[in-house]
């Protein structure tokens, strides 16, 4: 099943400038984990933020034709289904309480505090994750423990498209390691898109997707 596709999408800043060569043909299936490469700068970010619905935040114009679900979708509408993580993300998060960043997904939905209780306590044992970092001040979180606490914190909703921006960029062995494993936990229930440099994600890959001077293309 396609859960995102792209379809014949035409894609440039709304000064005129090209983003891309040509319009942008591409699906991701339900419960694959697709890489995003190219070298710094040709665009890997740009998609994601086009898939995550943040067009107009970076004066991104598109065209038609991008579908979540098999529906045709706004940019707004998509904001709604797709969880996108960037490469800062502290940037993120609404207030300095660890707790209630992981929690507020939940809230906002109305969910009952027995559910929200018994959601945090299976994602915390789940990924053996310390209460340490859920009582600590955000601003004091190491760029690994943010990036674990963002990721967390969008898992917990149960929501099943994620958009990954360089996840593993500035981290130690021991903390890419952890993000890895997240991901290989969670790929047979999520769909995961996720652009990078690192060679790292590769043995998780369903697919590849290059962008080569302002190409867009399948390895």
């Amino acid at each position: 099943m396609k859960i995102i596709e792209f379809k014949d999408v035409d894609i440039s800043f709304k000064n005129g400038k090209r983003i891309f060569s040509g319009k942008i043909n591409f699906d991701v299936n339900k419960s694959q984990v697709t890489l995003l490469k190219g070298e710094t700068g040709t665009g890997k970010s740009t998609l994601l933020r086009i898939i995550a619905g943040l067009n107009s935040l970076y004066d991104i114009k598109t065209s038609d034709g991008i579908f979540i679900n098999s529906l045709e979708c706004t940019e707004l509408e998509r904001r709604k289904v797709v969880n996108y993580i960037g490469q800062e993300a502290e940037k993120q998060f609404l207030t300095e309480d660890g707790l209630y960043e992981l929690i507020f997904g939940l809230e906002n939905r109305n969910i009952s505090k027995n559910i929200i209780f018994d959601k945090y306590k299976s994602i915390i044992n789940k990924f053996k994750i310390s209460e340490n970092i859920i009582n600590t001040k955000t601003s004091l979180l190491s760029g690994g423990e943010k990036r674990k606490l963002a990721l967390l914190s969008s898992l917990i909703t149960d929501e099943s498209i994620f958009l990954l921006d360089e996840p593993l960029a500035m981290l130690d062995y021991a903390n890419s390691k952890r993000i890895v494993d997240f991901i290989n936990i969670y790929k047979e229930e999520c769909s995961f898109i996720i652009a990078t440099h690192e060679d790292k994600f590769d043995f998780l890959a369903d697919n590849i997707l290059i962008i080569d001077k302002g190409i867009v293309k399948y390895e």
